[in-house]
């Protein structure tokens, strides 16, 4: 859908980190953030990272955020095909922290598992408005927490193997009376499995991707009107890229994506047994980048 608006926003920011390295096994990160918004405000931001060294081959780390996302310009002024953005939305302000552990299982094999979690308020969601419309509103609350899991081999010098899984799980609070509630529009399960070639000029990778567990039940939405997330529960799509390093600094490259040329959606939404946001189909992108 083609959105229709002649709107802008202004964003300006200043970002200040630093490390610290205070004995020979642990380091801590610090970082402080001011952002500065035509819309949503202004907001000062803090962040801290602390990593243990337990030898060559293995850390743990824990990192903590506070959040300040602001509505993007389709979020505020959105008008099309019975879409409408909300230019008196707030911006996403809350906490989000993870930890994590990384190891090596063998020689050429690491391991990395990590646990995360959020909380914001006023989380910025589309929603169904009935007569198939829908427009964008800011949440009362919402937690979100998960796991990933990912795994590199390393087959030889040149060759890697890489796989990853995710599950997630979100809860909305609504201020209705029904206190958090899981919200079926997002994705549970993602998948990534891939092989990666690599060396002094080309590197190539070609990853499979897929998601699983999308809720596909017909229900009622809030305005008592007949709503679905997902046509499908599950997907599996191909994506790849190359690229060539021709000289110090001038690169070619060409990526394609959804090769299987799959019609699904990562983002739920359903309109006349049609997606409202269908993923895109088979593309191609070439281009050169060049660094002076």
């Amino acid at each position: 859908y083609a959105a229709k608006y002649n709107e802008k926003i202004n964003n300006k920011a200043i970002f200040v980190s630093d490390q610290w390295e205070f004995t020979p096994s642990w380091t801590l990160d610090t970082g402080v953030r001011y952002d500065k918004h035509s819309t949503a405000g202004s907001k000062t931001t803090w962040s801290a990272g602390l990593n243990k060294k337990f030898d060559e081959n293995s850390h743990a780390y824990f990192n903590w955020g506070q959040v300040f996302k602001a509505p993007t310009l389709d979020d505020l002024y959105y008008n099309a095909s019975g879409m409408y953005g909300n230019p008196n939305l707030k911006a996403e302000k809350g906490d989000t922290w993870t930890i994590g552990y990384g190891t090596k299982i063998a020689d050429k094999t690491s391991l990395n598992v990590n646990y995360f979690q959020s909380k914001l308020e006023d989380a910025i969601k589309w929603v169904d408005i009935g007569n198939y419309e829908s427009e964008v509103r800011n949440i009362a609350h919402q937690k979100k927490n998960g796991i990933e899991i990912s795994v590199n081999h390393e087959l030889n010098d040149n060759w890697d193997l890489e796989a990853s899984y995710t599950h997630v799980r979100v809860r909305n609070d609504n201020n209705d009376g029904n206190g958090y509630v899981r919200d079926t529009s997002y994705l549970p399960n993602m998948y990534r499995f891939g092989v990666r070639y690599h060396d002094d000029l080309w590197n190539a990778d070609l990853f499979l991707r897929g998601g699983s567990g999308a809720d596909t039940g017909v229900f009622k939405n809030s305005y008592g009107y007949d709503a679905q997330n997902y046509l499908d529960s599950s997907f599996i799509t191909l994506d790849a890229s190359v690229s060539y390093k021709a000289t110090k600094d001038l690169s070619f490259y060409a990526k394609g994506y959804n090769l299987f040329n799959k019609a699904y959606a990562e983002s739920a939404g359903v309109s006349s047994a049609t997606y409202k946001y269908p993923a895109q189909g088979r593309r191609f992108i070439i281009g050169a980048e060049y660094t002076f």
